[in-house]
């Protein structure tokens, strides 16, 4: 369930019908995203960490 919460905020910060909000969606993904939902996003059989930034591997790591 962390991989997929991840997988969804992540789309929620690309989606573009979002754009004029990024600043605040990113706000709140920063306050709900922790390194054990980016481990279960990057070791998640169908995710793997597709959408993942560099950033949020090397937290990881």
């Amino acid at each position: 369930m962390l991989a997929e919460a991840c997988a969804l905020w992540l789309d929620l910060l690309a989606n573009d019908d979002l754009q004029p909000h990024h600043k605040r969606v990113s706000q709140r993904f920063n306050q709900a995203m922790t390194t054990s939902h980016f481990l279960a996003n990057a070791v998640h059989p169908v995710n793997s960490g597709q959408k993942l930034t560099p950033s949020h591997h090397s937290v990881v790591q």
